[in-house]
Parts: structure tokens; C-alpha cells; sequence
């Protein structure tokens, strides 16, 4: 049984809370990703479509709109990803936060 349960309009899925995670369903009630996640985040425009995902608020992955996983939950905090390309928000020593791009093609390890 979930606490809470939301549908997304503008990309047809269902978001669900269960012991506060969260996980992602499909429209018809398919599931894209169990209840495991602190953190779904969908990005979607014409050309590009992705979900930025975490277990703990501090290492982010990517998946694509129908849960199979693009990148491991080893990134800092996911912006945008284009041709590779991690756009990144991370807390610098300073406390101050500071935005930087990855190029995945060179840092992934699988």
C-alpha cells in the first residue's frame, strides 16, 4: 500500500510514495522503477527525455522515460543531459554551490 500516489499530466506516469520512497509507474500501471528512490526528477523535451533519479540525495543516475538505466547512481546533483554530457550542480568546500559539465563518454565506467 503506497502513502501517496500523483499522476504526472504532462508525461502520463504515476509517482508513488511508499515508507518515503518513491517509485515510477506507467500510465496503465507498469512499473518503471520500484519504490526505492528519494529523488525522481523527469526531463523531457522534443529531442531528449530522461529521469534523474537518487537513493540518497547525494549520488544521482539517469534513466530513460521507461526505467532502463543510462548512467549509475554515482553523479553529483543532475541538471540537463545532452550528447554525453552531464550538466552538474555540486557544493563547493565553501559551501557555495557551483555548476560545472562531465562528459560521461570519458568518466563512465559502465
Amino acid at each position: 500500500m503506497y502513502q501517496a500516489v500523483s499522476f504526472e499530466t504532462t508525461w502520463g506516469k504515476w509517482t508513488v510514495t511508499k515508507d518515503s520512497m518513491m517509485g515510477l509507474y506507467t500510465w496503465d500501471g507498469i512499473q518503471l522503477l520500484p519504490s526505492i528512490y528519494q529523488f525522481i526528477e523527469p526531463h523531457y523535451d522534443m529531442n531528449n527525455e530522461f529521469i534523474v533519479i537518487s537513493k540518497d540525495n547525494k549520488n544521482f543516475g539517469l534513466t530513460t522515460i521507461k526505467g532502463v538505466k543510462i548512467l549509475e547512481l554515482k553523479y553529483p546533483r543532475i541538471l540537463d543531459f545532452r550528447k554525453n554530457l552531464l550538466h552538474v550542480s555540486l557544493i563547493a568546500k565553501n559551501n557555495t554551490p557551483r555548476k560545472m559539465i562531465l562528459d560521461t563518454a570519458q568518466n563512465h565506467s559502465g
